[in-house]
């Protein structure tokens, strides 16, 4: 069992450690942290490793504090760096979630200053069937299953998990053949968080009726999740790559929907909002990719952090109101011989787009559907013809003189004129 700890931790560190920069150890000085600290201690100068310490005082429990300062001597025993942050008293709101908040902020705090390659953390097999417990209870989609990855960038701060294919079993029978010594924790056995619920009751109940244990079960299922994840991934990157982003918010066509399997449709939808920080409920995925899939034009799926449109196989995602944008106009001369042309509704949705037109005296205001553009029809008509996406038509101003549309920024269509001279007028979201 030793050695087998011991070569798993020297894979793990050959694989993605950089000699030239240091790395921090999360270190609680619970089992599993002071297992993890003397394996890497271990082989601290095979591997030339520039280990440091860090340890984070919750101040949940009067030991505490005499417990960091034991945890301290230790480093300085084997000459380790060591950091120390006591939490302040949490008054009010999710004690777990502050807890999680202020101790990433320290990991990258502590990063920053030394300037470390990773931060090692020491969850292993058991906490991993926690959290994919946790994501299926929540109603999480199938590729998203997956709980926690060895190699994990979160902000600024790369965080390294080499014991997470390790059993606590494992782990606690490392330390007795060693005689290593740890604290324990009562906090991580208090059934008022969650976490701890799950690890001391929902767990060994469903182990219990089911009579074997479900931890195997449930990591293996996070880890077939990843997989798909990575496969689903790879299908959908190349229509990814074509999202185009601009002040008004993203879209993307989706070329080729009719031969999308069910699965990779809604992966790219949850990719494609999730990517601008708007997580959709699973009963929205399905709306709109049933709405991509029939390829009908102007419907809206409302969340709390966005609105999206659906039009013609095109998906947009908004997150501030296009009726609240504020437009402009900027008008400089070009030379007689310009050329006359503008752009579509694709460079108005980077906030800024351009066309050459006669010298007038033009106002800048919204369309009258109604109104007659640009010889006779409706200029709600025109931009119907055009597969203008209905809910921009509103919210996009046209150029007005003399009571008449004079100009849409939608099309890319110019009237034809031989007045001279010319202008470049520029239309630009503030």
């Amino acid at each position: 069992m030793t050695q087998q700890l011991e070569n798993r931790i020297r894979r793990f560190l050959k694989r993605y450690l950089d000699a030239s920069k240091p790395v921090v150890l999360a270190f609680s000085g619970g089992a599993d942290s002071t297992a993890l600290l003397y394996l890497l201690v271990a082989l601290q100068r095979e591997m030339t490793l520039d280990l440091h310490v860090m340890h984070v005082d919750h101040g949940w429990r009067q030991e505490s504090s005499q417990e960091a300062q034991q945890l301290k001597l230790l480093a300085e025993k084997h000459c380790l760096p060591f950091y120390c942050r006591r939490l302040k008293e949490c008054r009010g709101g999710n004690l777990e979630a502050y807890g999680r908040q202020e101790r990433l902020r320290f990991f990258e705090e502590v990063c920053r200053e030394i300037r470390a390659q990773a931060v090692l953390l020491a969850h292993h097999a058991d906490d991993q069937a926690e959290t994919v417990l946790k994501t299926v209870l929540q109603g999480n989609a199938l590729p998203f299953l997956a709980g926690m990855q060895k190699v994990t960038n979160m902000g600024d701060i790369t965080l390294w998990r080499p014991l997470l294919e390790v059993s606590k079993r494992e782990i606690n029978d490392w330390l007795l053949t060693k005689g290593y010594s740890f604290f324990e924790d009562i906090t991580n056995h208090d059934c008022r968080f969650l976490r701890a619920r799950l690890r001391e009751e929902v767990i060994p109940q469903l182990s219990q009726a089911f009579g074997k244990e479900v931890g195997k079960g449930l990591c293996r299922l996070g880890k077939e999740a990843e997989q798909l994840r990575r496969y689903l991934d790879a299908r959908i990157e190349p229509q990814l790559a074509s999202v185009r982003r601009g002040r008004l918010g993203v879209f993307l066509a989706v070329e080729g929907v009719e031969a999308w399997h069910d699965m990779e449709l809604q992966h790219l939808v949850r990719r494609f909002c999730a990517e601008e920080g708007v997580i959709l409920p699973s009963e929205l995925v399905d709306a709109v990719c049933q709405l991509l899939r029939l390829g009908v034009a102007h419907r809206k799926v409302c969340v709390a952090e966005a609105t999206i449109f659906v039009d013609r196989k095109h998906l947009f995602l908004v997150t501030h109101p296009l009726s609240e944008r504020t437009w402009k106009i900027t008008i400089q001369g070009v030379s007689s011989n310009a050329d006359v042309s503008s752009e579509t509704w694709k460079q108005v949705w980077t906030g800024r787009c351009r066309a050459i037109l006669p010298e007038r005296d033009y106002t800048l205001s919204p369309p009258i559907m109604a109104a007659s553009y640009p010889r006779g029809s409706a200029i709600r008509k025109w931009w119907s013809n055009h597969k203008v996406p209905a809910f921009l038509r509103e919210n996009v101003p046209v150029l007005w003189a003399d009571g008449n549309i004079e100009h849409e920024f939608l099309t890319g269509q110019c009237k034809q004129h031989k007045e001279q001279p010319l202008i470049e007028v520029t239309l630009e979201v503030k």
